[in-house]
């Protein structure tokens, strides 16, 4: 009933083969990471300051400059007819898409009722000439 407790006692959780798995992917993943920095360190220490200073600001304008070009393209496409079958879908059904819908279900409901009545009216039509 009682079990004995020892407050210095760290309980070590069980490991499961997946956790085992995912630990030596991640080791990896952490070992190649590291190399292709020490890679890139070793590159950078022989550059001088100013170089890197400028190859630093030059891929900041180049990148800023990028998404700057992407924000203004998206902000002016929004004027394109292409971009409005896009724009369809992240705004609210037009009234007449709505009508037009609705009638082709309607439509539809019509002609299955349809069948169902003809085939009602051909039992009943079966039956009347087989109690003659």
């Amino acid at each position: 009933m009682f079990y004995k407790f020892n407050a210095h006692r760290a309980r070590k959780p069980a490991e499961k083969a997946d956790y085992k798995l995912a630990r030596q992917i991640f080791k990896k993943l952490i070992r190649i990471q590291r190399c292709w920095a020490s890679f890139m360190q070793s590159r950078a220490d022989k550059l001088r300051p100013g170089w890197l200073r400028a190859f630093c600001l030059t891929v900041m304008s180049v990148s800023s400059g990028y998404c700057t070009y992407l924000i203004f393209e998206g902000f002016s496409s929004l004027s394109k007819p292409e971009a409005s079958a896009l724009i369809r879908y992240f705004r609210p059904f037009d009234q007449h898409e709505i009508k037009e819908q609705l009638h082709a279900k309607v439509k539809m409901s019509m002609y299955l009722d349809s069948l169902e009545s003809a085939v009602i009216q051909d039992s009943l039509n079966q039956l009347n000439q087989t109690q003659k």
